[in-house]
């Protein structure tokens, strides 16, 4: 299985998630990355993936050169005919489309009357124990939010701050993200290393969700890596419903009213631990490198099956 990714966007999450992290967990012999469709073959018997970096030149050559290749989706990302016109063309010649979660995957089944497999990103981030604490009212309560500057950046964290210091009177909120020139000051750039030493230093993960109609599909159709990767480095998450992947942790993380989230958090310091174990539990079940690369690998064999 060979998966396409662009020479630039290598340390990207998706390209990581859906590509050289899957990689260094394969056979290299029969695995490896392309960056260019001219390494592919004519009638190669290898198969491709195409994730993000996904235009219609490519599929063109992939046409052309008669490849077997999966279209990997990450994002609903179908507002615009010429996107909606590439996939439907697409979905008459990939082996398979592929989707994080099962609310995509349905809206991809239904846009392009083909099949989705459904496959999760996997967590990178190392497991940490969780800790059990119990605060005084003069303790500082540190949440961390994380994740794409698009996605957060038109969250009302004043107004999320005021309402929780109605629960605890001491509460400090930090946001790492890809951060612009014009954000808060007191917001941090983004890095691998900064969001796993900023996340091992919190007391909890605040996942806000930025939700109107009109991006229902874009938000809806999202997967569960953030607050997967905040239980694995043995984090509770406090979160909104808007996403079913998330509702679908809801054993192991708080959704709903996220003031009704942090109060949970609070007073329950017995409860909150036993979910953050069962949620690690959960992950290494079906969210560890080699339980995700098993599902690629299964995937590989059913095409491989139609094709013989």
């Amino acid at each position: 299985m060979y998966f396409f990714v662009s020479d630039k966007e290598h340390n990207r999450y998706s390209f990581r998630s859906r590509g050289t992290l899957l990689l260094e967990n394969m056979d290299s012999t029969n695995n490896g990355l392309i960056t260019d469709t001219n390494q592919i073959q004519h009638n190669d018997n290898r198969l491709f993936v195409f994730g993000k970096k996904f235009t219609n030149e490519i599929l063109n050559v992939l046409i052309e050169k008669n490849a077997k290749f999966i279209c990997d989706i990450s994002d609903y990302k179908f507002y615009k005919q010429d996107v909606i016109d590439l996939y439907t063309k697409a979905a008459k010649h990939c082996k398979f489309f592929v989707a994080t979660c099962e609310y995509l995957a349905k809206d991809v089944e239904r846009l392009f009357k083909a099949k989705c497999y459904v496959i999760a990103d996997l967590t990178e981030r190392k497991q940490s124990k969780p800790i059990k604490k119990v605060f005084d009212k003069n303790d500082v309560v540190k949440l961390v939010c994380y994740g794409a500057r698009k996605n957060i950046h038109k969250v009302n964290f004043d107004m999320i701050l005021a309402n929780m210091q109605t629960v605890h009177p001491n509460v400090q909120i930090d946001v790492v993200t890809n951060k612009n020139v014009d954000d808060p000051s007191w917001w941090t750039d983004w890095s691998f290393e900064t969001q796993e030493e900023m996340v091992n230093n919190s007391d909890a993960i605040l996942l806000p969700i930025f939700y109107k109609n009109k991006i229902e599909k874009f938000v809806k159709g999202k997967g569960n890596n953030r607050p997967i990767d905040a239980l694995q480095q043995g984090k509770f998450v406090i979160t909104q419903s808007y996403i079913p992947s998330y509702v679908d942790l809801q054993d192991y993380i708080w959704t709903g009213n996220l003031t009704a989230g942090f109060q949970y958090f609070i007073h329950n310091p017995n409860d909150v631990y036993q979910k953050v174990l069962a949620g690690q539990a959960h992950i290494t079940k079906y969210y560890t490198p080699i339980k995700v690369v098993d599902k690629w690998l299964e995937l590989e064999r059913i095409i491989n099956e139609k094709s013989s």
